[in-house]
């Protein structure tokens, strides 16, 4: 199994033990090395890879990568969703935990930008790690 690499970001993250929102980036040959409680595809989602493949940019966790498929409008209408989804499993149903993957075709642009949104979306409410199965 290939080794987690965490970002870090402005907004606060947990360590993986401590936890309560655990979010996890990966490609789609990978879905076996884990099981999330929800899996989002977002391989069809607007892709940054031909926009920043020749830049300074690494992969999906840069900001302006971030910033870039926000303009996607299915990426609002998620974050609302799994806002909800965190509300009902943490809050209403008191759950230890909530477990998010996020599956691109290569796991380096789209599932991590996605990640790294959802994480600054909702990291000052819950307690958040981010995980990036494809990223060194």
């Amino acid at each position: 199994m290939k080794p987690i690499t965490v970002f870090t970001s402005s907004v606060p993250r947990a360590n993986e033990s401590s936890a309560k929102l655990l979010l996890t980036s990966f490609a789609d040959t990978t879905v076996n090395s884990g099981c999330p409680m929800y899996l989002w595809n977002v391989t069809q989602w607007r892709d940054p890879s031909c926009v920043f493949q020749n830049s300074a940019v690494k992969d999906g966790r840069s900001s302006a990568v971030r910033e870039w498929i926000k303009a996607d409008p299915r990426v609002t209408v998620m974050l609302k969703e799994i806002e909800i989804l965190a509300e009902v499993h943490l809050v209403a149903m008191k759950q230890a935990w909530l477990s998010i993957g996020f599956m691109d075709h290569h796991g380096k642009w789209i599932a991590p930008a996605i990640a790294e949104l959802v994480a600054d979306h909702l990291g000052t409410r819950y307690a958040t790690y981010v995980g990036h199965r494809e990223l060194k």
